[in-house]
Formats: structure tokens, sequence, C-alpha cells
């Protein structure tokens, strides 16, 4: 949808989703190592998404305060999402230990998942778009969702029969 109602399909009034995300990449698997121990890692990476640059007041007195950035170098108005965020990526790993309960098909496993172990901050596309901000001016305000935001570990167990 345009940032400017009045002119619909005025230029630079239609760009790229807040979720454009023009690469991702993911690698899993899970591999049985010695001592009955398997390891299952999941890495993920993906490019960065657009987020919308705005001026931080009423440039055309609509009284809205959305408007978009003005470039000092061409003196345009920045298009709608025109600006990318940091590329995300995020290690996460389950470890297990198996034992055998009597016959082997019955078995309980033992379990660590270790999430963010690259210990990497996502913002993704959680960026400042306020030009009157100073030194906030494009600088990260969150978290992107869904991504751990800090390293963390859980335990837990598993019973199979």
């Amino acid at each position: 949808m345009p940032i400017n109602p009045d002119q619909p399909f005025g230029p630079g009034e239609w760009g790229p989703t807040l979720t454009d995300e023009r690469h991702r990449f993911v690698v899993s698997g899970v591999f049985n190592l010695a001592w009955g121990i398997q390891a299952s890692p999941v890495f993920q990476a993906g490019s960065a998404r657009p987020y919308n640059l705005t001026a931080g007041t009423d440039l055309n007195k609509d009284g809205v305060n959305n408007d978009r950035y003005i470039d000092p170098a061409t003196g345009q108005q920045v298009s709608v999402n025109s600006q990318r965020g940091t590329a995300t990526w995020d290690l996460d790993t389950r470890v297990t230990k198996f034992f055998t309960l009597g016959k082997e098909d019955r078995k309980i496993g033992f379990f660590a998942e270790f999430y963010d172990i690259t210990n990497k901050v996502n913002f993704g596309n959680n960026y400042q778009g306020n030009a009157l901000t100073g030194a906030a001016f494009k600088q990260p305000t969150g978290y992107l969702g869904g991504f751990p935001s800090s390293r963390q570990m859980q335990l837990g167990a598993r019973f199979l029969f």
C-alpha cells in the first residue's frame, strides 16, 4: 500500500515488502557420533530485509508524520522500504545421548539444545528510520522476531518404546 494516498502510483510509492528476503540458506543434519551420541545442527542465513526511512516530520503538511526521507545528495524523496538492514544467520544444535533400557527397542535419550551458538545479534530490518533522531538515525532498534536474542540452552529427556 502506498504511503502517500494522494499519489498512489507516484514515484517511489511502491517498493519491496518488509519481509522481502532475497536469499535464504538453511542446512541441517543428524550425525551419529561415537559412544551413542547424536548431534543435530541447524544453520540458517538470510539476506538483509528492507525498512522504510522517514523524515521525522510532516513534509507535505497533510497532518500525518510518516513522510519519507529526502536524500540531501539528490533532493529526491527515497522510495518505500528503500533501505536494507543487516543479513541474519543462526546456528543451533541438539546433542543427544541414548541409553538402552533392557530391550533394544526401549531407549531413553538425554539431550541438550543450544541456541544462537555464534552469539550473532540479528537485527534484520528493525532500524531507526527517523532522520530527526540524530545519532540514532539508521541504528538498530530491536531484534528480528523468530531468532534468539542471546545464547540459550535447554535440557530434556525422551523415552522411546
